[in-house]
């Protein structure tokens, strides 16, 4: 390989294989793994039921309209944080727009959340946008300020 480290070939790897069968996903995935993809953080000891969520950190709306929370108060919220190059969160959409048409009637309310905690240069608000048209979001979606 040539270049930092191969950098650009792994990227373009990346970038071929995002979207398509389940062999492609995986070689991402190794690709990924050999660029040194960060490590989750800690995960808190116990979850605060009895807290109101903080605000969200909303950069812009990528889809419908602002959701405040004073609006979702007392409501059950699904908060589906994805980014657009993760074949995981392409494939968990369907089951998240499968769940949010069984159970709204009910009062679940989806919000998804674009993130880009790596790659940002691959993540711009304008490819959000397209990814969520492409994807064809039924629920409000909000790019992230952090």
């Amino acid at each position: 390989m040539s270049g930092a480290d191969g950098r650009a070939e792994i990227l373009a790897g990346i970038r071929a294989a995002l979207g398509r069968g389940p062999l492609e996903r995986a070689r991402a995935a190794e690709l990924q793994a050999r660029l040194g993809a960060p490590r989750p953080g800690p995960v808190p000891a116990r979850a605060q039921l009895d807290r109101l969520a903080p605000a969200l950190a909303v950069q812009e709306w990528a889809r419908g309209q602002p959701a405040t929370l004073d609006a979702l108060k007392g409501k059950v919220v699904l908060l589906d944080l994805f980014q657009i190059i993760c074949p995981g969160c392409r494939a968990a959409h369907p089951h998240i727009v499968r769940m949010q048409q069984e159970y709204e009637d009910e009062g679940l309310e989806v919000l998804g959340m674009a993130v880009a905690f790596e790659y940002e240069w691959a993540q711009t608000p304008m490819l959000i946008r397209a990814y969520v048209d492409a994807m064809a979001f039924p629920y409000p979606v909000a790019i992230d300020a952090g």
